[in-house]
């Protein structure tokens, strides 16, 4: 009898614990929302369920507002003070002990790293892989790898980000990046520049395998944002890693140059050969992310063909004259070596790395009257003008209101001129 009863005691104990902590994580999702909202009632009311999707992967709700950004390139204009609020929110939200089945929204690992890399920004790392292939760590240490097959670039050891790339030989002195996959939060995006794993010819981007062809911009089901421009395609996953890959071309085949850009919390997040080149980061048909054509794997890339690697010294003569070609083309940094390299003996010609921009630091977000729904439907978001398009839709908005105004003047006036004229409380018909 006593047992019974301690045990319906603690039972009760824990029931009231966890209705109490369901209250406290009720409570901060309301603050977070209001810190948002009150910020801007349309873009922050997005904002704060994008962090519970993200949380719960789940997928992205349509943006209510015209700008292409993810809710990492949003939360970027956020006012610090409220930022701040919002992280010490979330940071809450995590650390609560849960008890019990009803407490089901987890504010995550994926949202507070994208809420410490906008705070953070020196924790921001980047790297790049490029040419015949050099390498640039995320630790800014310079490489060459000639391993032909799949590999992982970098994968983090906390969440579902990961980069891999195939590597060919397109003739017997050069091999090169010839395809990439990515987990871009649940969402698969790889590109395929020569031979398709479909034999469908009319686009490199296959999206969660699915051919899919852009025009500039379009928004994965998890909250990434793919955007398209002169032969470059930017990923941003919506917790703030980006990823830049450019087709370049060498003889009759393209190759990719393939820059990222992580937010690490400590040293060992990320895993990969932009991480350490001598770590096992080949796959195999099972860790692969790619699609194959029929009869082929993850093995069928694995040294193939082998490069001869015997022509690796350059003149002094030669590398004079790239010196200045690479330094004109304002090449600078750990990835000199590489483009003096490739200019030499595959006579490609430099080009500056890419850059990661942040919207914020340049755009001015205007207050919108009414949300704008901007899907891959509405086809109505765009990146460039995106702001002036908002302006727009929001000078539509007010000339309508001023004319439902004016009208409602005009009418209300002969309504008092018909009064005066009769003078009999009966207005006049005209």
């Amino acid at each position: 009898m006593k047992k019974t009863l301690l045990l319906i005691a603690v039972t009760f104990m824990l029931g009231i614990t966890g209705q109490a902590q369901n209250v406290r994580i009720n409570n901060n999702l309301r603050d977070i929302q209001t810190t948002l909202t009150d910020w801007d009632p349309i873009r922050g009311d997005w904002l704060a369920s994008s962090f519970i999707a993200m949380s719960n992967n789940e997928p992205a709700l349509d943006r209510t507002f015209p700008e292409v950004l993810t809710a990492s390139q949003l939360f970027a204009f956020v006012p610090e003070d409220r930022r701040i609020r919002v992280l010490e929110l979330l940071r809450e939200n995590d650390s609560i002990e849960r008890i019990g089945t009803d407490i089901v929204i987890d504010l995550g690992f994926d949202v507070l790293r994208m809420l410490a890399m906008i705070s953070s920004p020196s924790t921001v790392r980047t790297s790049q892989t490029f040419g015949e292939p050099h390498i640039v760590s995320f630790s800014n240490e310079y490489s060459q790898n000639f391993k032909l097959g799949e590999f992982v670039l970098a994968k983090s050891n906390t969440s579902t980000f990961e980069v891999q790339a195939r590597f060919e030989a397109i003739d017997r002195n050069a091999s090169f990046a010839t395809a990439v996959s990515m987990n871009v939060s649940g969402d698969i995006v790889s590109l395929y520049p020569n031979e398709k794993p479909d034999e469908v010819g009319y686009s490199a981007l296959r999206i969660n395998g699915e051919v899919i062809t852009i025009d500039k911009y379009y928004y994965l089901s998890k909250g990434g944002v793919i955007s398209y421009s002169n032969g470059k395609y930017t990923i941003n996953w919506p917790s703030g890693e980006s990823a830049i890959v450019e087709f370049k071309k060498y003889k009759n085949k393209q190759y990719l140059d393939i820059a990222l850009r992580v937010h690490s919390l400590d040293n060992n997040e990320h895993t990969g050969l932009v991480v350490n080149q001598l770590s096992d980061s080949r796959i195999n048909s099972e860790s692969s992310l790619f699609s194959y054509e029929k009869g082929r794997d993850a093995n069928y890339y694995r040294d193939i063909k082998q490069i001869n690697t015997s022509r690796r010294n350059m003149s002094k003569k030669e590398r004079s004259k790239a010196e200045v070609v690479c330094m004109d083309a304002g090449i600078e940094g750990a990835a000199m070596e590489g483009y003096l390299y490739d200019y030499v003996h595959f006579n490609i010609t430099p080009s500056p790395s890419p850059l990661f921009d942040q919207p914020a630091d340049y755009i001015t977000l205007p207050k919108l009257y009414e949300p704008i729904i901007n899907n891959n439907s509405t086809n109505r978001g765009v990146t460039a003008n995106g702001v002036l398009l908002a302006e727009e839709t929001n000078k539509k908005t007010r000339k309508k209101m001023n004319v439902d105004t004016g009208e409602i003047m005009r009418v209300a006036g002969r309504i008092l001129i018909g009064i005066a004229v009769s003078g009999s409380g009966t207005p006049i018909r005209r």
